[in-house]
């Protein structure tokens, strides 16, 4: 069902979405207006065609299968089809969305994926790197500052001391 929804500035400003058609950029904003409230719709080419489209009668749902394909292959939704239907999701949704009180989904929820796609805000996961004495030291001193000096509250299974911090 068609919500109202905001165009995030965000979406003028993706490079991705830059390169592609007039056509294939009205179709991604008519996908995100379509869309529940987790990103998740109907994805028949016929059906939003007729939807998105209506008044554009020399618009073909081959047009439009085509510029979903295109929206899939820059990663911006990810198409999918569960007992024969076809849905789509639209990738990083919360990102072009603010839904203040969301209704779940109703849709079959596509399956999950290995490794995010299209998702270019991501960064690599990084090894937690050693903290050198000097920031250590001065970690201590602010969370002195902040909560007061902590007291040793007991040892744990494995005869490590435990710490309390006073109330703030």
């Amino acid at each position: 069902m068609a919500r109202n929804r905001m165009i995030s500035p965000l979406f003028w400003e993706n490079e991705k979405l830059g390169a592609c058609s007039h056509m294939e950029r009205l179709l991604f904003l008519g996908l995100i207006s379509n869309a529940d409230d987790e990103g998740l719709g109907q994805g028949n080419p016929k059906r939003l065609a007729r939807i998105i489209f209506q008044y554009d009668d020399d618009l073909r749902a081959s047009d439009v299968e085509k510029g979903l394909e295109r929206l899939q292959s820059n990663g911006s939704i990810r198409l999918y089809s569960v007992d024969g239907f076809s849905y789509y999701q639209v990738v990083n949704f919360p990102k072009y969305q603010s839904i203040n009180k969301p209704t779940p989904s109703k849709l079959p929820k596509p399956a999950p994926l290995l490794e995010e796609e299209g998702d270019e805000d991501t960064e690599p996961e990084q090894e937690p790197k050693e903290l050198e004495a000097e920031d250590s030291s001065k970690i201590t001193e602010q969370l002195h500052d902040d909560y007061g000096s902590p007291t040793v509250a007991g040892t744990d299974e494995l005869g490590e001391a435990t710490v309390a911090l006073p109330p703030k």
